[in-house]
């Protein structure tokens, strides 16, 4: 189900399953539209590839001309990124017309509010959240991280049984500490 919010629908990119559901049902309602507004919440890597790939989509059911996809970056933009990357990430946005706004934003009346105060009319807010640890983790008898994840050794063996692997964001090594991303998955 959506998260209903003062006349726009929320997505959130987790679970991945219902994610995939509620982004498909959104791009078949914009088909029946000469129009698309989208926000994106984070702007971390998966903001940057939600937003991408949004806009790729989009681009096959409406004009180019009509697509709006902002990127509300929360933090910052990619800030665990090389400068050089970064900016060429924000030339890629440019170039497809996504537009980028630094900070946070707000859950307003016919829009979000962003942290400079205007208001911006969206369809639809796809939040790329953190990811979370699925509740049959805990069931499974394999050792656990305290944050919930699989506790994997360098080679992402688990420590309960070698010959179980677990890798991307379903478990955390135990031997370095890493952020929770698509790099290092």
């Amino acid at each position: 189900e959506y998260l209903q919010s003062e006349g726009y629908k929320v997505i959130n990119a987790t679970p991945f399953d219902n994610f995939v559901i509620k982004f498909n049902e959104m791009l078949n309602s914009f088909s029946r539209h000469s129009k698309a507004r989208i926000a994106v919440l984070v702007g971390g890597a998966a903001g940057l590839e939600l937003a991408l790939i949004t806009h790729f989509r989009l681009s096959r059911l409406v004009d180019t001309r009509n697509i709006k996809i902002t990127l509300i970056t929360g933090e910052g933009f990619i800030p665990n990124w090389a400068n050089d990357t970064r900016l060429l990430a924000k030339q890629i946005l440019y170039d497809r017309r996504i537009n980028l706004a630094e900070g946070k934003a707000y859950a307003g009346k016919n829009g979000l509010i962003l942290a400079n105060g205007d208001l911006l009319p969206v369809d639809f807010v796809l939040v790329a959240t953190n990811v979370k640890p699925l509740d049959w983790f805990a069931d499974c008898n394999l050792s656990l991280c305290k944050d919930g994840f699989f506790a994997v050794k360098d080679t992402y063996q688990t420590l309960t049984n070698r010959s179980i692997f677990a890798s991307g964001d379903c478990c955390t090594r135990i031997d370095v500490l890493q952020p929770r991303s698509a790099i290092s998955a």
